[in-house]
Order: C-alpha cells, then sequence, then structure tokens
C-alpha cells in the first residue's frame, strides 16, 4: 500500500532521519510518495513500539529506497534527550549546552501555605490535551492565603551569572484546575524579568524564553489571581536554562 505525503514535515514529534542516503541542505516543499508495509524497529533484539508525545503510534515508512524512522521514538529507546530549535530548523539528539531546573539543586522554596507545593513532573497531561515529559508543577490552593491574602509557591535557583536564557512552555495542569486563573513571573535578583499569559482552562500551552543573563538567583512565583475563585495547577514544562 502506498501514500502520497504533501508538505515538508517539520518539529521533533514528527522529525524524521534517513537511514541511509546521503544528507543534504534543502528547503521549501514537495510531494513524496511514502510506502507503509509494517515496518518493524529492531533494539539489540527487541521490538520498539515507537510513539509520539502523545502516546500515539508513528509508523516508520520507505521512500524512494530509504526507510525513514521517527526521531524521537529512537533516540528515546537509546536513553538520548531529543530537542527541535525552530530557530536553525535543527533537531539535537543527545547532549547539549543547557540544564533542566527539574534536575537542578533548589536555592530555596517560598509557599503561602503549606497545602501549595512545588515540585518536577514526568509525563503530564496538560488542559490543551498534551502531554509533556518534564518540568515544573505548582499546586496552589484557593484557601492557601498569606497574611495579605496572597496565594503562591515560589522556588528560587542559584545560577551565579552562569546562564543566559530561561525557556520552557506554560501551560495547566489537567486533574488541577478547579475554576482558577493563575500566573507565573520570573524574577532575577529580585527584578521582575517575565509575567506569563493568564493561565486558566482555556490557555494553550505557550512558549517562553527570558533573558537570564548575569542573573545570580532566578526565582519562578506562580499565584493564583486576586479575583480567583479555585485552586490551580500550572506548569512550567520542559523547563531549561541555558549555558552561556
Amino acid at each position: 500500500m502506498k501514500k502520497e505525503v504533501k508538505g515538508f514535515i517539520v518539529g521533533v514529534t514528527t522529525a524524521i532521519f534517513a537511514v541511509s542516503g546521503m544528507a543534504y541542505a534543502k528547503t521549501g516543499s514537495e510531494m513524496i510518495e511514502a510506502a507503509y508495509n509494517n515496518v518493524k524497529i529492531y533494539i539489540d533484539g527487541l521490538l520498539l513500539d515507537p510513539k509520539d508525545p502523545n502516546g500515539d503510534t508513528v509508523e516508520p515508512f520507505v521512500s524512494n529506497g530509504t526507510t525513514y524512522l521517527p526521531v524521537r521514538a529512537v533516540a528515546d529507546a537509546f536513553g538520548k534527550e531529543v530537542d527541535w530549535d525552530g530557530e536553525t530548523s535543527s533537531v539535537i539528539i543527545g547532549e547539549r549546552d543547557y540544564d533542566w531546573l527539574d534536575q537542578m539543586s533548589v536555592f530555596d522554596t517560598n509557599l503561602s501555605d503549606n497545602d501549595n507545593k512545588v515540585s518536577p513532573f514526568s509525563s503530564y497531561k496538560m488542559k490543551d490535551g498534551v502531554n509533556y515529559d518534564r518540568g515544573l508543577y505548582f499546586y496552589i490552593d484557593e484557601y492557601s492565603g498569606d497574611e495579605n491574602g496572597e496565594r503562591y509557591a515560589d522556588v528560587s535557583y542559584l545560577l551565579n551569572g552562569q546562564y543566559k536564557s530561561l525557556e520552557g512552555i506554560i501551560a495547566a495542569y489537567y486533574d488541577d484546575i478547579v475554576g482558577g486563573i493563575a500566573s507565573i513571573k520570573v524574577y532575577g535578583d529580585g527584578e521582575l524579568l517575565y509575567t506569563s499569559p493568564i493561565i486558566s482552562e482555556g490557555l494553550k500551552s505557550t512558549d517562553v524564553k527570558v533573558d537570564i543573563s548575569d542573573v545570580n538567583v532566578l526565582k519562578i512565583s506562580a499565584a493564583l489571581e486576586s479575583n480567583s475563585s479555585g485552586s490551580h495547577g500550572p506548569c512550567l514544562a520542559e523547563a531549561r536554562v541555558l549555558k552561556k
């Protein structure tokens, strides 16, 4: 059976690489003919069931004598990180020059109430239906106000001026929005550097990139808005800081 695939395939979750053939630079779009014939992938004798980040099976195909495999599924099988750099249209497999916040030591945590929390997560489904592999999860209870009535959960990291930017995705955890609205703010050495869009049930996951050059102490604060009447679970998914 053969199918025609229109367009140029982009993005980490749909990016593909050639098993054979010569790589060369090419831009634009073209129509290709892709043959699907239940191509199987074995790694060290074990059959791989390739999945995309949403858990859906991604089927390999053959085009013009070359077999194409899903990058993320194969890299995951080898225990390698996968990233997509949209600015340079690059798929990055393995180590790169950044640190994941969920793996870094926490310098300080400040909560308006003990019912609130900040914690790393893995494989959370967000309110807009997108799954993310890692990041920071904040939970803020609607009854968790401090003496000033503010409801928040903060986490700080000691960077010592070694990083140039904070990157991640603002999202809302699927199971922990009960009518509340929240926002996430980023501070560098006490100075406000970034305020997210209002995070509510209707929010689409939103990319964030913040300049943190020369910042010694990075603080990420999630808080319920003053007029919010519900609890909330805002997230900073795929959170990382890029080294200089």
